[in-house]
Formats: C-alpha cells, sequence, structure tokens
C-alpha cells in the first residue's frame, strides 16, 4: 500500500514509518522539515499541500500538528490553523483526489474534565466540552473530518492516550519521559496538585501497531486508544518501581485546575484490539535502553 504520512518528522511517526517499511509499505513522508528515515519525502507546509502529491496514494495518516497544550497556548491562532483548518485542507484534498483511507490522529484531552467532573471514563459517543486551546483545535479538527465521510472516503479517528516510548525522534514533555527524565537525572519528580488527575497513556509500538493493522481494516470512525487510565500520582510511583526505588515527590500547586482524561477502550477491543497494560514493564525496558546510552 502507498501510504502518506504527514508530520513525517515527528515523534509518532518516526516509529510509524518503521513499522510500516518493515511491513512493504510505500511510505511518503511530508512534514517542514525532513524526517530522519530515508524515505521518499516532500517538504512543505501542510496549509499548502501540493494535491499531486496525493496522486496514486492508498492512504493518508495526518499527525501533522501543533501537539501540546503548552505550544498551543503559546500561540492559539496558529494552534486552530495549523490543527484545524489544516486538517480540513488535507482531509478535502484526500476526499478530491480520490484517496480512500484518511487516519486522523486527535487526543484524549477532548475529554478532559475537572477532578470533581470525572465520575466514570467517557466513551466516544458522549458529549464533550474541550476548553482549552489544543483539544478544541482537535475537536473542530473532528467535525470537519467526519462531515466528509461517504463510501468514498472512509476515516478513521484515533483519540489517543498521552503516548510514550522511546522512539528516533523523542519528546520530553510528556507525563511518562518527563517523570522519568527528573528522576534519572535530579532524583526527584513534582506533582502538581497531588498527582490525583487521571491521564490514558498508550506505548508507541501499540500505536504504531494500530495504524498498521487499521491499513487493512474497512471500518470508519472514532475510536479510542489506550492501555489504561492512570492517576499521574501513579504514574510516577511506576517509574519509581521500575528504577528499584521509591522516588522522592514534590507536591506543587496546579496553575491550573486538574484535569482528568478518563476514557473507555470497548470499542477498539470490540473490532479486535486489546492494548496490552504492562507499564512498569515498558518503563523497566526503557530505562535499561538510556542506561546503555548514557
Amino acid at each position: 500500500m502507498r501510504v502518506l504520512i504527514t508530520g513525517a518528522a515527528g515523534y509518532m511517526a518516526s516509529r510509524l514509518i518503521n513499522v510500516l517499511v518493515s511491513e512493504g509499505h510505500d511510505v511518503i513522508g511530508f512534514d517542514i522539515k525532513p524526517p530522519q528515515e530515508e524515505i521518499e519525502f516532500v517538504q512543505g507546509d501542510i496549509m499548502e499541500l501540493p494535491e499531486k502529491i496525493l496522486k496514486d496514494i492508498d492512504a493518508v495518516i495526518h499527525l501533522a500538528s501543533i501537539s501540546d497544550d503548552a505550544s498551543a497556548n503559546a500561540n492559539p491562532l496558529r494552534a486552530f490553523e495549523i490543527n484545524w483548518r489544516g486538517t480540513a485542507v488535507v482531509a478535502k484534498a484526500c476526499k478530491r483526489m480520490g484517496v480512500k483511507k484518511f487516519m486522523f490522529a486527535s487526543t484524549a484531552s477532548i475529554y478532559a474534565r475537572t477532578l470533581e467532573e470525572d465520575t466514570e471514563p467517557l466513551g466516544e459517543e458522549a458529549e464533550v466540552w474541550p476548553e482549552a486551546v489544543y483539544a478544541v483545535s482537535k475537536y473542530l479538527a473532528e467535525k470537519e473530518i467526519m462531515a466528509l465521510a461517504d463510501e468514498d472516503f472512509k476515516p478513521i479517528i484515533f483519540r489517543h492516550g498521552t503516548v510514550y516510548g522511546l522512539a528516533p525522534q523523542m519528546r520530553y514533555n510528556i507525563v511518562v519521559h518527563s517523570f522519568l527524565r527528573d528522576a534519572l537525572f535530579q532524583g526527584r519528580v513534582k506533582l502538581h496538585s497531588g498527582g490525583k488527575a487521571y491521564r490514558p497513556l498508550v506505548h508507541l509500538d501499540d500505536v504504531a501497531k494500530v495504524y498498521a493493522d487499521f491499513l487493512e481494516k474497512e471500518i470508519v470512525g472514532i475510536f479510542n486508544m489506550a492501555e489504561g487510565n492512570y492517576r499521574v500520582k501513579e504514574v510516577a510511583e511506576a517509574v519509581g518501581r521500575a528504577l528499584g526505588h521509591p522516588l522522592e515527590m514534590i507536591v506543587v500547586p496546579s496553575p491550573l485546575p486538574p484535569f482528568s482524561y478518563r476514557m473507555k477502550m470497548e470499542k477498539m477491543e470490540s473490532v479486535g484490539f486489546h492494548l496490552e497494560n504492562n507499564l512498569v514493564e515498558r518503563i523497566c525496558w526503557m530505562v535499561k535502553r538510556i542506561r546503555e546510552r548514557i
């Protein structure tokens, strides 16, 4: 299958590209800078996606985005431009050019609620009212995409939990990664508001596998993707167990009310995907690899 990946130089793409290539797919990357992987690559901004590169493309995996709250809050107009309008540009171009399969990386932060409101995990059909710039921009993009769905254009939206795991192109502003970095180099971690908020987590290897396997499935719709929901304090404790000793945890006030993102995973499981919940084991592997390098 000939697959175009936008955001090809980013964290998730750097693992996904390797998986798709190993499975025999013909992968083309699109981004504002080249990826590390040696694949066919077109450089550009998604707001100006050249439609000619979509000729003979079987599937598009749209990962390009302003990908976290801090970056989105720093420049909200840019976040809406890339995450909402840019996604609409790509999706509409795919439909015009006859690309049948379109996959979009959305976010579990769409489900963000205060601790008091977080009474149960939410499923894909739940009514949501995202407030943060990043979450709103992704939610609006989802609406644009699903409005295009028909017999000839079949979009799939994944609401990712927080992705973690080693990759050729790393990100460190992720809860597992930031805790692991601080624990290794400072011997302690900081917990905002006691670490009571929940975060759904998903390992990068599972993310890559899900995308690769969904290329072969005739499925349309929105799917939550996570291995489980963890309190932030539980994540810090898992890092401590992986390191072999309890961590010093410093409780600091949060600049904003803490939000939880708990979500249900039954819909993903109903189509044959059960993601293993083995957070400590996977962090242990990350620790081993990191210690080999330093």
